[in-house]
């Protein structure tokens, strides 16, 4: 072979090599269109895993919540708030500090939920306490004693005892 066919089948393999791989980079695939937005799973939570205030509607679902109580030898203390700022003046709507469960409403009209010291929450079909305010059975014996204190609502005072009957007539 002479050298001038060497060098033109020389020539023809570069080309050809080049050629090649030009093709493949234009065979690369076209990437596919994105696909629809994954759904948002940043919505209200169900449960409240740990200390914090909460916004309702955003950061949790109203609804009713149940704790254990507290956790180790802490209090549960918790706040449902009428204004998401904690310092705002006359937000509480309601509150409790306990060392046993609890369950608590939270209304879709409350703004701001906080909790310190409680073991996780978690939606419930409970029913919540009672309202008024979350006493110690000790705070309400010494309230009934006070309230029987000077006549302001105790128990009314017995009757007089009859009188003795009168001795007979003697004739």
């Amino acid at each position: 072979m002479s050298s001038k066919t060497s060098i033109a089948a020389a020539a023809a393999l570069a080309l050809v090599s080049w050629g090649a791989s030009t093709a493949v980079a234009v065979a690369d695939p076209t990437p596919a269109p994105p696909g629809p937005a994954a759904p948002n799973a940043a919505g209200p939570k169900t449960s409240i895993d740990g200390d914090g205030l909460f916004i309702v509607g955003k950061d949790i679902a109203p609804g009713t919540y149940a704790t254990a109580g507290p956790v180790g030898d802490k209090r549960c203390y918790w706040r449902r708030m009428s204004d998401a700022d904690p310092h705002a003046k006359n937000n509480v709507i309601d509150s409790a500090m306990s060392a046993k469960p609890q369950v608590v409403l939270i209304d879709p009209t409350d703004k701001a939920f906080k909790t310190s010291g409680c073991q996780p929450w978690h939606v419930t079909d409970a029913a919540p306490d009672s309202p008024g305010p979350n006493i110690s059975p000790q705070a309400r014996a010494a309230i009934a004693i006070l309230g029987t204190l000077g006549g302001g609502g105790g128990a009314p005072a017995p009757a007089p005892a009859p009188a003795p009957p009168a001795p007979p007539a003697t004739p």
